[in-house]
């Protein structure tokens, strides 16, 4: 176990800090609110009372009389009634369900950097701004689905990556994974689409056909099939919460408009850390254009996702409320970001001191500096608002509903 410990420190190092970050919120909301445990988002009662009904009543909807159509992440609700018909109805099960799945999240950040990072302090680096940048705490406290989503898109994002850099034809262990995900990333959350969308137009320009056709049939079918369920049962075909809270009116002559206006363009400059995020990867992306090595082409197809999701995301969809929309972004960002620019330092780059390494110093402290800032009120504000939303919610939907 200490030989474990000691190889693989700097995952165990970042478990810690995520860990003590939960249980330090959790401790302080339960005080806070009368000894009761208390999510910060209406949202999440939404989820657990349509799994509460199935498993009592086998129908999908907020109350026990009906069918609703009104989750967002209908993998999630489902996860949700599957651990309820086997562990009981209860409230903690959303809780205990995130810190499993954000620990996974953490290991699955952890295999991907070490494919590209040898250096294990900076991978303790990046994996502590994955926990508190994401924000991790913040999402896993909400008990939605969003640690679920990062944790998807993610693995998604590491196999498409080599299967769009395979010289030949993609092995099977990268594609099928890759299928098999796609249709649990559009159903977790529909923001999936905007990722397998992109990398189907990269697997076109390829002349993939096969391999693209496959990959979109498949992310389409799940969530094809629930808006079937929905329709038949006098609901719309895409979820409510997701007509309330998307951005539709592209679909509209003015959006159209607004489109052809940059709206998306301004969209990102508003978020201080998204224009980060796309500016830097922009420029890797430049880096690795021309270059035909397989380290480049995979570092080029990662930062092409990634824009392409960003862009896509920032049109249709939305940013905000406990920095949970965007947070599969910052994430697959951070990451993509840090192994780009790792595969830019000179050999040795840690160790090597010389009048070269001294001059990249000099120009990558200031723009770690300026890498920090935009993600610094991200990373405070997140932890102090979800423990104030955990009241709020239980000063007044709580009291209201035993009154």
């Amino acid at each position: 176990m200490s030989t474990l410990i000691r190889k693989h420190w700097p995952l165990f190092g970042a478990v810690g800090l995520y860990w003590v970050a939960v249980i330090w919120l959790i401790i302080l909301s339960v005080n806070k609110n009368q000894g009761h445990l208390v999510y910060p988002l209406d949202d999440t009662y939404i989820h657990m009372a349509i799994a509460k009904n199935v498993v009592l009543h086998h129908i999908w909807g907020v109350t026990r009389y009906e069918f609703t159509s009104s989750t967002s992440s209908p993998l999630w609700t489902a996860l949700l009634a599957v651990t309820y018909l086997i562990f009981g109805v209860n409230e903690v099960l959303p809780l205990v369900l995130n810190v499993l799945l954000g620990t996974f999240l953490i290991l699955a950040s952890y295999l991907f950097l070490t494919k590209y990072i040898i250096n294990r302090l900076i991978i303790l680096v990046i994996l502590s701004a994955v926990v508190f940048f994401t924000p991790l705490p913040s999402l896993t406290i909400t008990g939605m689905e969003h640690v679920l989503h990062t944790l998807l898109s993610l693995c998604f994002v590491y196999f498409a990556i080599e299967v769009l850099s395979a010289t030949s034809k993609p092995l099977q262990r990268y594609y099928l994974p890759l299928i098999v995900l796609s249709p649990l990333v559009t159903t977790v959350r529909y923001e999936g689409i905007f990722m397998v969308f992109v990398v189907c137009v990269l697997l076109l320009l390829q002349r993939r056909w096969l391999y693209a056709v496959i990959l979109g049939t498949a992310a389409l079918l799940s969530v094809t099939i629930y808006g079937i369920w929905s329709v038949a049962n006098g609901w719309y075909f895409i979820p409510n919460s997701v007509l309330l809270k998307g951005n539709t009116s592209v679909f509209s002559l003015q959006g159209v408009f607004e489109l052809l206006n940059l709206k998306t363009l301004g969209k990102i400059q508003t978020n201080g850390y998204i224009l980060f995020l796309f500016i830097a990867s922009s420029i890797l992306f430049l880096q690795f254009y021309r270059r035909k090595e397989k380290s480049f082409e995979e570092r080029k197809y990662a930062n092409l996702i990634f824009i392409g999701c960003l862009l896509l995301h920032m049109q249709f969809a939305s940013t905000g409320w406990l920095y949970r929309y965007e947070a599969y972004l910052v994430l697959i960002g951070i990451i993509v970001i840090s192994i780009s620019v790792y595969e830019l330092l000179p050999e040795k780059f840690v160790w090597k001191i010389n009048n070269e390494i001294l001059l990249y110093y000099a120009v990558l402290i200031p723009l770690m500096l300026v890498f920090v800032n935009p993600f610094r009120p991200r990373a405070v504000e997140s932890l102090k608002t979800t423990f104030q939303a955990t009241t709020n919610i239980y000063e007044q939907h709580y009291q209201m509903g035993l009154f």
